[in-house]
Order: C-alpha cells, then sequence, then structure tokens
C-alpha cells in the first residue's frame, strides 16, 4: 500500500464523509442526463478491456459526453475479482474510458467489499459510478420486531458502499427490479438503508427496473424518492427482460415467445419517455446485443439512438418544479414490520400482487396477470408519486396513506378532483411544462386510438430546397413569433431525420457538401410563440414526444432529377389494423361449429372468472366427472390440486387465449379439442417461515404454456374430460413451497414405482 493511499485511509476513519464529501465528479441534469449502456462480458480481462475500447470508439460521437460503458466480471471469490477488475480498469483508464463498475447482484457471492472498492475508485477516476442491482429487502420478522434488531446484512452492505462512492464524488446506482422497490421502502429493517439515500442524495441515483409487471409503481416510487429529496436523480432501465415477462409474442397473441425473441423495439421508446416524463435524468440499457456493437443491432438504429438524440436535442426530460405541479396527489407507504404489513401497501400499488386499488384508479389496467402495463391507459392523472414509509412529503394537495381508499372508484374521483386535461382521446397524453407526450396504450394490440392537442408550438410550413451542384439551400418564411430555428436532414425515405443546424436566428441555411446522387429531405423547426392544435392517431408502438421545438410537419425533398424542391407534408404509409380482436378467436371457424366455440369460450370465460373469485365449486363445474388426465388422476384430485393453490395463494388470475380449435372428432364422439395458452398465478401472503413477502406462484409449468384441452357436452354445459399434459398438476403446484433441499420439483404428477406396488 503506497504511503499516500495509507494515510488516506486513516483520514477515511476519523472523519464523517456523509458531510463532508466532494462534490460529485459527474454532471447529471436534465440538460445533461448519464446514458449507461452495458458491455459485453468476456472471460478474459484483456479481451473484455479490448472489447469495451472498441465499443466505446464506434458510440456516436454526439452521445459520448451523456454516456458511460457498465461493465462487470465474475471470479470464485472478491480477491481475484478486485484482480480481475484492475486488470480491466488498468486499459480503460489509460484511455479515458468512462466507466460505472457493477459491484454487486443478487446473489450475495457478487457483492464486493467496500474496503476494496474504496480501493478501486482511489486508484482509477475512470470508474464514474458503481452499479449494484437486484438486492431483496423482502425478508420480516412476523413479531414486528425489525427496527429494533437493526439492519440486515444487504443493508448494510449497500450503506457501506454507498459511503465508499460518496467519498470520491462518484455515483451509486441502485436498481431494483420486479416488486422489490416496496418492501425497499417500506421494510422496518430498510429504514437505515432509506436514510443513507436521503444523507447521500447527490450520489444515489435509484433505478426502476422495468422487468416485471409493476412498470408504473416502480415510476411512481422513483419520483416519490427524488421529490422528497432523497435522492437527487433517479433512472430507469430499458431492458428486453420487461417483454420476456409480459409474455407477449405478437401484437394479440399472449404466450410464451420463443428463445432469445427480441423484444420488439418500440418498447424501449417507450420506456425511456416514461423516464422523460417522470423527470429522470439516468437511462440505463442493460442488453448488449441490441446495442450498437451488438448482434443485433436495429433496435439500436431504428429506435434507441433517435430516441435519446430526441432526450437530448428536444429537452424531453420534465423539470422538477413543473412534475411537482402536475402531481397534485400522492401516496405514502406504511412502515412494513410483517408481510401482513405489506399486504396493505400492495393493496393500494399493485394490481398483481394486490388489489391495486390506486393503480386501478389512476392508470387503469386492462386485465392484471395477462396483460403487463408499461403506458398508463390515460394521461389525465399524471404520475402519482409513491413516497417511502420513512419520508416527509409536503406541498400536496393530498397524501393518501393505506386503507384509507377503499376502491379504484373512490381513488378516480380523488384525482379527478385536481384534473386538468392536457388534451383529448383515448391515447395516453400529458403535457408537463413545454413537453408534451402522446403514447399509444395497447402494449400488445392493434387499435387506433384518436388525439387531440390543443395548444403545441406551430410548425415551420412552405419550406424549399435548391440544390447546385453539391450544395443544397434551404429556405422558409417569416412568422411574427419565431425566435430561432433548427434544420433537420435525412435520407429519403427510410432514413431517420438528424441534426444539421441549430440556433439559426435566419431564415436560410446552406448544406455545403451533398451527394448530388442521393435523395435528401430537409426539415425545419422553431422556437416559437406561434401555436397551433394538433391532432391524429396512435396505433401499436406509437410514442410521441414534443419539446420546445415545432414538430416536423413537413420536408422538402430533392433527388437526382429533382433540383428545386418544395415542401409537402410527411406522409407515412400505416396498414396496421384500425382494431384487433384476440379473444375469442372463433375466425375460421366453419359456421356449423361456431355456436358449439362461443358456448365453449363463455365455459373458459367462467373458469377465469371462477378463478379470480377463488371460488372451487366455479372452477370445479369446468370439468367433467368423467375427467382423468394422462396420468389417470380425476375430479378428485382435481378438487385437491386448486383447494390447495387456493388455501395458499391470493389474487388468483387466469391468463388465457384460445390457439387452435379442433372439431375432428365431434360428429363421433362429441367432443372438441381445445389448443388453450393459460397461466393460473396467485401471490401467497408469505413463504412458509412467515418471513418473505409476496411469494408468486403459477401453472402450468411447460415451454409453451399451452394445454390441449377435450371438451365434451354434459347437462348442457361444454365440459372438459381430459387435458394434455395434465391441468392442473399438483407436484407443479406444490414444487413452489419446495426447499432447497427438497425433490418436489415441475415433471408429470404420477405415483413412483414404489409407491404403485404399495397400492391395495
Amino acid at each position: 500500500m503506497t504511503s499516500r493511499y495509507a494515510v488516506l485511509c486513516l483520514l477515511l476513519v476519523t472523519m464523517s464523509f456523509a458531510q463532508n464529501s466532494p462534490p460529485p465528479s459527474t454532471e447529471i441534469s436534465v440538460d445533461r442526463p448519464i446514458f449507461i449502456f452495458t458491455a459485453q462480458t468476456a472471460d478474459d480481462p484483456a479481451a473484455y478491456a479490448q472489447s469495451v475500447l472498441d465499443m466505446w470508439a464506434r458510440l456516436p460521437e454526439r452521445l459520448k459526453p451523456f454516456s458511460a460503458i457498465r461493465i462487470s466480471t465474475t471470479a470464485p471469490d472478491a480477491a481475484a475479482r478486485q484482480v480481475r477488475f484492475q486488470g480491466i480498469l488498468t486499459v480503460l483508464q489509460a484511455e479515458n474510458i468512462p466507466v460505472v463498475l457493477t459491484i454487486g447482484q443478487a446473489d450475495p457471492r457478487t457483492l464486493h467489499p467496500p474496503e476494496l472498492l474504496d480501493r478501486i475508485l482511489y486508484d482509477f477516476t475512470c470508474v464514474r459510478g458503481v452499479w449494484v442491482a437486484d438486492l431483496s429487502f423482502n425478508g420480516y420478522y412476523t413479531f414486528g420486531g425489525g427496527e429494533a434488531l437493526g439492519a440486515p446484512p444487504q443493508v448494510r452492505w449497500v450503506a457501506a458502499a454507498i459511503d465508499a462512492t460518496a467519498r470520491y464524488g462518484r455515483f451509486f446506482v441502485l436498481r431494483l427490479g420486479a416488486h422489490a422497490w416496496p418492501h425497499a421502502l417500506s421494510n422496518a429493517w430498510c429504514r437505515p438503508l432509506v436514510e443513507k439515500m436521503r444523507a447521500n442524495a447527490n450520489y444515489v441515483v435509484p433505478i426502476a427496473g422495468m422487468d416485471g409487471d409493476d412498470a408504473l409503481a416502480q415510476q411512481g416510487m422513483m419520483m416519490g424518492l427524488w421529490l422528497d429529496g432523497t435522492a437527487s436523480h433517479w433512472g430507469i432501465e430499458a431492458t428486453p427482460r420487461w417483454f420476456q415477462a409480459a409474455r407477449f409474442v405478437l401484437p394479440g397473441v399472449y404466450g410464451v415467445a420463443p428463445k432469445d425473441a427480441p423484444m420488439p423495439a418500440h418498447f424501449y421508446r417507450a420506456m425511456t419517455l416514461n423516464g422523460a416524463i417522470g423527470g429522470a435524468t439516468v437511462y440505463a440499457f442493460d442488453d448488449p446485443g441490441d446495442l450498437w456493437a451488438g448482434a443485433k443491432t436495429d433496435a439500436w438504429t431504428t429506435t434507441i439512438l433517435p430516441t435519446l438524440r430526441e432526450v437530448i436535442e428536444l429537452g424531453l426530460i420534465s423539470r422538477k418544479e413543473f412534475v411537482q405541479k402536475k402531481a397534485q396527489v400522492a401516496y405514502q407507504l406504511n412502515v412494513s414490520n410483517t408481510p401482513a404489513d405489506m399486504q396493505a401497501n400492495l393493496r393500494d400499488i399493485d394490481g398483481t400482487y394486490g388489489e391495486g386499488l390506486m393503480i386501478r384508479g389512476a392508470y387503469g389496467m386492462e386485465r392484471p396477470g395477462q396483460v403487463s402495463e408499461l403506458v398508463a391507459n390515460t394521461g389525465t392523472h399524471f404520475f402519482v408519486p409513491i413516497f417511502s414509509a420513512f419520508s416527509d412529503p409536503k406541498g400536496f394537495a393530498r397524501v393518501v396513506r393505506p386503507g384509507t381508499i377503499g376502491s379504484e372508484g373512490e381513488w378516480k374521483q380523488l384525482l379527478d378532483q385536481y384534473l386538468v386535461p392536457d388534451g383529448a382521446g383515448p391515447a395516453f397524453i400529458t403535457q408537463v411544462g413545454l413537453r408534451a407526450f402522446v403514447m399509444h396504450t395497447r402494449e400488445n394490440q392493434y387499435e387506433q386510438q384518436a388525439f387531440r392537442l390543443p395548444n403545441l408550438p406551430a410548425p415551420v410550413m412552405g419550406i424549399t430546397a435548391v440544390r447546385q451542384d453539391t450544395t443544397a439551400t434551404i429556405t422558409w418564411p417569416a412568422r411574427e413569433g419565431d425566435i430561432k430555428y433548427r434544420v433537420y436532414r435525412r435520407t429519403y425515405p427510410d432514413g431517420t431525420f438528424e441534426l444539421v443546424a441549430d440556433n439559426l436566428e435566419q431564415r436560410s441555411w446552406v448544406d455545403p457538401q451533398i451527394d448530388p446522387q442521393l435523395q435528401i429531405a430537409y426539415a425545419v423547426t422553431a422556437i416559437t410563440q406561434e401555436l397551433a392544435p394538433y391532432e391524429g392517431t396512435v396505433n401499436y408502438g406509437d410514442y410521441l414526444a414534443f419539446g420546445a421545438y415545432s414538430r416536423i410537419a413537413e420536408e422538402a425533398v430533392i433527388t437526382p432529377l429533382v433540383m428545386n424542391a418544395a415542401g409537402q407534408p410527411i406522409a407515412k404509409p400505416d396498414d396496421r389494423p384500425a382494431t384487433q380482436e384476440w379473444w375469442p378467436n372463433v375466425q375460421g371457424v366453419p359456421e356449423e361449429n361456431k355456436p358449439a366455440a362461443l358456448e365453449i369460450a363463455a365455459a373458459i370465460e367462467q373458469w377465469d372468472a371462477a378463478f379470480a373469485k377463488e371460488d372451487l365449486a366455479g372452477v370445479l363445474n369446468v370439468y367433467a366427472p368423467s375427467y382423468r388426465d394422462p396420468q389417470n388422476w380425476g375430479s378428485e384430485y382435481v378438487t385437491r390440486a386448486y383447494q390447495w393453490f387456493f388455501e395458499r395463494y391470493n389474487r388468483c388470475t387466469m391468463a388465457r387465449q384460445i390457439r387452435q380449435w379442433d372439431f375432428s372428432t365431434i360428429a363421433t364422439t362429441g367432443q372438441v379439442r381445445v389448443l388453450l395458452y393459460c397461466q393460473f398465478a396467485g401471490t401467497a401472503l408469505s413463504d412458509s417461515t412467515g418471513r418473505v413477502a409476496s411469494v408468486h406462484a403459477a401453472f402450468p409449468v411447460n415451454e409453451t404454456g399451452e394445454i390441449w384441452l377435450t371438451f365434451i357436452k354434459t347437462d348442457s354445459t361444454w365440459r372438459i374430460e381430459h387435458s394434455e399434459p395434465a391441468l392442473p398438476n399438483l407436484r407443479e403446484i406444490l414444487s413452489y413451497s419446495a426447499g432447497p433441499y427438497d425433490s418436489i420439483t415441475p415433471g408429470l404428477d404420477q405415483l413412483s414405482a414404489t409407491a404403485a406396488s404399495s397400492q391395495p
């Protein structure tokens, strides 16, 4: 250890660093957001470092001032991991590549010791921040002694790691995934964590991990941490894990997507714009394969890069004062000492693990358990900030506590009292200061949705483009309210517009060097006091954003044959369906069989409703007395399986979609076979110890989630006579309650040879 470092360590022992930390070494603001891109891992440190260098070299120059590369490594122990970190960082330090270092993930063995982290931060100034993800805070003591017993190990480790990063002015990213933030912000054990974050608000960046069906609640919690001063910045992680968890296959198709199926690129835009609406200044992208240096770059080229350019160039990130003005009603979690306490919070904020009364009333939910809500179904209520149990929210017209509002309707009535419409139409519409957003609300369905914004900066019209040899002169008419202009250019017809001239006060601009063999389109936008309404429609995948500059409404296109072009409205062909039916899927069913198909679909709907009510008799009514599964279990087995699930789990949901009909034997046997995608799910208050809250379970457990059901009509009602594979399968259900050393794993539920031989 160098003498200089030894002296520093001695100073660190004797000083209070939460109060004496240096200014943040990285500027983060609405005008200077941070983009964190994940590098592809490699086992060899030298190869890993070189791949990061290559990745950085290929990053567009326009983004480099806003960017950092997240790196991680695996090793059998902390000492080996430290050596690997040092080997990688030595190379990156020499090239001054800004790095975010992964120092902890879900596995406790990955938590890097703070004293070793301290040495890294001292030696490597290229490390701008550290990254911690997927820690769990859902452990409770049922007797309510959480705070008295002190903070759990992961809270103590996070606190020490925050101190280490703040000492050097670096930022500390804490990213938690699906359904994890409510526990971190209300568990009595976690009070020291929240207090440590607040004491280091300039350095700690909480991140919403968009990888589950609670994205809207996560956004509300991040905004709450920001608005009450627990964090000076917050962020989102745009990740394809959300799409995988959502069980979307294609628009209108639900189920299990093929392995490694790419997330439709537009979801990256939806996640990013959601963050911008709420004031997020940190944006992380965790799949290197979808980035510019990855194996599949379409998402980067078509969506991620253009969206990040808009965030910067249009100033799309909402400022804090405007967010505070929009968010009139807030929610505050209660302190949770037990899983039952936690459930009182989830009753309002989680539509899957709880009733989700606030989530439903504020945003609407289509089908909890089947449709993961990424975009609120209405923008009229903006976002409701959700505050930790350990904060003191002020400046709101109303701060609601758990249990004080009894229904979805009451929530809507409350929020409607503060409603100031920003536009009209079924699309998500909201305006925050000078920024406006219009987003399609059906995450996995075609549906044409109208919108109207009454006042946007009026677009610049009447553009002309004149080419002379290898130059082009762009001109546009004067307007009294115009202040300054921008010129955009793209390769026509499929290129994306890129900013080529900014802060223009004159009404013309010369493009000095163009290829006369190309088709090039030019557009002009303005900072202007001229206002005009804007109306239109959005459909699946459309997410619109408008900043202080006027929108692009027309373009002038010059070609090798057209040297003098006038502006024309931008018209994009749209062959997307205006509506889409995902249930009951009787298209193509012969007319003579449609009555039976519709009756069977109705029986499945009744099955769904009975399961949601935990109505055992109603569920059993869907099964015929003669039912047998491939393992020869019958109706008594079905009764016990569903009864056990209802005794153990609440908030039961059924996701379902008919894949295929088979009427080939209806005339001879009276049977109809249906291939049904389905997922039955529920949430237990806790595990068997009573300490771990919100335990989720789902069945069937197979690769596709699809079951062939054989229906037969008995007593004038279509009922299930056979399922292939078995539904329900008690072994699958019991696997969720098995401990790590038990042998109950998903599989066929059949008698073993030994057990079968002992039967009378």
